[in-house]
């Protein structure tokens, strides 16, 4: 190589109709001899030399430079040409270019999403941002995405340095690691003339040009899980279906220790309810109640029988908290005072068969349910005999009779 060129190629960006963009270029003999320069004129009346003669003998080690400038005309496009530096044995070809102001669009943040651990059938929103980093407003769509993702706007435009936030929805339906790619799709917004800005833009598909559009890409990963949440015994063991918790005397009162686990990795709100299995079973399935979890316990009767304490609160995630139920049965008497019986204790059994459910916000489609069985019986007392009979016995004297008592 005889001479070199600096900068080897010649870049405008961002130009602009009516306002002159111009850069300085080096030619230097690097040879041990002199050597003639010439340098040829670019082809496009868009680009001109400044400052140069047609020929001019270098000696070695000496340089000239050059001024090359450049004036976009009314076409709004991009432009290419070259100029060549020509000596005795070899040409150099310097490409001169010149862009419209670009569009870019990045995602804050980088191309990758990740969404954590989500659990199965719940539904995660995440906020995404794009930025508008070029140098000319743009229009962006979302082209291509996951059916498990849901993102809104779907579509809109950015001047140059701002940003729009996205929301992005992703509904796992499958265990495992998840990974999709999201493609949005973006070009330059057309400019519109004060006359009418569809008419400008038919123009433009008349003369057969086409805004050029360009791709940025960005990953959603997410490692799907099941959000499993249990009611268990004290030893960590699964409670009996139903749960007997057996005989009782009406008003008094039997409690039972058991565990709510949260073997899930979010902390969880919940409610408990506890009706009749056809109240339950009747609105439990009911939008309402699906998406508010106080709603089913304004529905059902209210009823002391059976109490799941606490009723509401919060587990966190992968963690327990201890449930309290207690059975009290309770029988109305239409009168007041002592009540006497000869009849069997098994002919006054009373049995109670109750349905427990716990909701959990964000988890629709889960729900613990406990069927709940009990039984009662009223205090019964028989004497034997029914009847005493005394036989006639003599002033100050006195007769014992046994009576037996049986329960």
């Amino acid at each position: 190589m005889q001479v070199q060129v600096f900068p080897p190629e010649v870049t405008f960006r961002a130009v602009t109709p009516g306002v002159v963009h111009s850069t300085v270029i080096a030619i230097k003999n690097v040879d041990t001899r002199a050597r003639i320069i010439k340098v040829s004129h670019p082809t496009t009346s868009v680009f001109k030399l400044n400052g140069y003669q047609p020929s001019l003998k270098l000696a070695p080690g000496l340089e000239t430079a050059l001024e090359v400038a450049f004036q976009a005309d009314a076409s709004g496009r991009d432009y290419e040409d070259e100029l060549h530096v020509v000596t005795e044995t070899e040409t150099l070809a310097v490409p001169l270019r010149a862009y419209r102001p670009m569009p870019k669009l990045v995602v804050r943040g980088g191309p990758r999403v990740d969404l954590g651990t989500v659990v199965r059938d719940a539904p995660v929103s995440r906020e995404v941002v794009l930025h508008n980093d070029g140098e000319t407003p743009l229009r962006f769509t979302f082209k291509d995405f996951s059916d498990e993702l849901d993102i809104e706007p779907k579509e809109g435009e950015l001047e140059v340095g701002r940003s729009a936030e996205l929301r992005v929805r992703y509904a796992a339906e499958s265990l495992g690691v998840f990974s999709s790619q999201v493609e949005v799709e973006y070009s330059r917004r057309p400019e519109e003339d004060e006359a009418g800005g569809e008419a400008a833009e038919q123009g433009k598909k008349e003369d057969g040009e086409e805004e050029p559009t360009f791709r940025t890409k960005f990953q959603i990963a997410a490692s799907v899980v099941n959000h499993q949440i249990e009611l268990l015994t004290p030893r960590r063991k699964p409670l009996a279906s139903p749960l007997e918790l057996g005989t009782k005397y009406f008003g008094d009162a039997v409690t039972m220790r058991c565990l709510l686990v949260n073997n899930g990795p979010n902390a969880v709100k919940f409610a408990a309810h506890v009706g009749t299995v056809q109240e339950v079973s009747t609105y439990l399935n009911e939008q309402e109640q699906a998406n508010d979890i106080g709603a089913l316990g304004a529905k059902l009767k209210p009823q002391s029988i059976f109490v799941m304490e606490p009723r509401r609160g919060t587990i966190p995630a992968y963690s327990e908290i201890d449930v309290k139920l207690t059975f009290n049965p309770q029988k109305s008497y239409d009168i007041k005072g002592f009540t006497a019986t000869q009849t069997a204790v098994g002919n006054s059994l009373e049995s109670f068969d109750f349905l427990s459910v716990y909701q959990f916000e964000g988890l629709p489609s889960h729900t613990v349910q406990v069927p709940l069985s009990g039984k009662a019986t009223s205090l019964s007392l028989d004497l034997s005999p029914s009847m005493l009979h005394f036989n006639p016995i003599a002033v100050h004297e006195h007769q014992d009779a046994v009576v037996e008592i049986k329960n």
